[in-house]
């Protein structure tokens, strides 16, 4: 009785030392397993990190020369409908001669002076000066000769930033791109002799160089 009694207080020992050691075991390995879960988890982590940091440079860099490019845009875009602008105003602020020579003699002399007033070539004023015409006649040339170069400047100015606003518009905010079309209008038909009111030219203008002011500080940001 003693003997089985002896066994089985040994057996109950070795069970409970196998109990033991087997929950120890399934610990370790399951602290291993949570090791390595833990250390995967930190590395696709530690490479998340690194690849969102290089997508923001990225995305950084790629938007310091979109903003760059865009102030570059913003810059001549203004500087083309100021010249349209100024073009298409002295095109239609040419004198007429006839106005020009009512206090003056009627002889070549005043023509000249005429055309020096609007800077014409020297080649193009002794040419209409050796002419064999009569009078009337040299001074509607005079006249005509002042009259295009002024409204072919104006068209090349409004063709330049007509073009200049359809190439680049991808780079313009919507407010940029409709005032920018609103000043090209207003200035194409001042150049056909349209009716216009001096004053919404002038609000256009304004708004216009205020947004742009507003787009090109430092810091400003907005989705297009």
């Amino acid at each position: 009785m003693e003997e089985i009694l002896q066994l089985i207080g040994g057996t109950t020992i070795a069970i409970a030392l196998i109990t033991f050691l087997g929950k120890q075991g399934i610990q370790a390995y399951i602290n291993l397993l949570t090791q390595k879960s833990l250390s995967n988890y930190k590395n696709e982590l530690n490479k998340m990190a690194r690849e969102t940091e290089h997508d923001l440079q990225r995305k950084i860099h790629d938007f310091g020369l979109y903003s760059s490019k865009r102030h570059e845009k913003y810059s001549e875009i203004y500087r083309l409908l100021q010249v349209a602008h100024s073009s298409v105003v002295k095109a239609t602020d040419v004198v007429n001669i006839n106005d020009y020579l009512k206090e003056r003699d009627q002889n070549v002399l005043s023509l000249v002076s005429y055309m020096l007033k609007y800077d014409m070539a020297e080649g193009d004023i002794d040419k209409l000066a050796e002419l064999d015409l009569d009078f009337r006649t040299k001074k509607t040339t005079a006249y005509s000769l002042v009259l295009k170069k002024y409204r072919d400047i104006a068209i090349n100015s409004l063709r330049d930033a007509e073009n200049y606003i359809t190439q680049n518009e991808l780079y313009f905010s919507s407010e940029v791109a409709d005032l920018s079309r609103k000043f090209f209008s207003i200035t194409n038909s001042i150049f056909r002799e349209e009716d216009f009111d001096e004053t919404y030219v002038d609000i256009v203008h304004q708004n216009l160089r205020r947004q742009m002011k507003r787009e090109m500080a430092i810091g400003y940001y907005q989705e297009t």
